[in-house]
């Protein structure tokens, strides 16, 4: 019977957390902790082509902006995966 209950809370509040996070949290078959782990790594994945693109704006030597926008490539392919 308790295990049944757990089970209950645990899948409201799931619904609960998805319901709240709207279109930031991929509905999928996974965990809801698997899901934020993803989400996270999105983000982190975001701000690091963001600070790449600050850097290749201020860069002024073509081979160091190249090298700069083929990490950025790298990451928005990472994103789009």
């Amino acid at each position: 019977m308790c295990r049944s209950i757990s089970f209950l809370f645990c899948a409201i509040y799931e619904g609960f957390v998805r319901y709240i996070a709207g279109n930031q949290l991929q509905n999928t078959k996974s965990s809801l902790k698997e899901d934020v782990l993803r989400f996270r790594q999105r983000q982190k994945i975001k701000s690091e082509i963001e600070s790449l693109q600050r850097k290749l704006n201020q860069e002024r030597q073509p081979h160091s902006k190249f090298e700069l926008h083929q990490q950025i490539v790298e990451l928005q392919w990472k994103l789009k995966a």
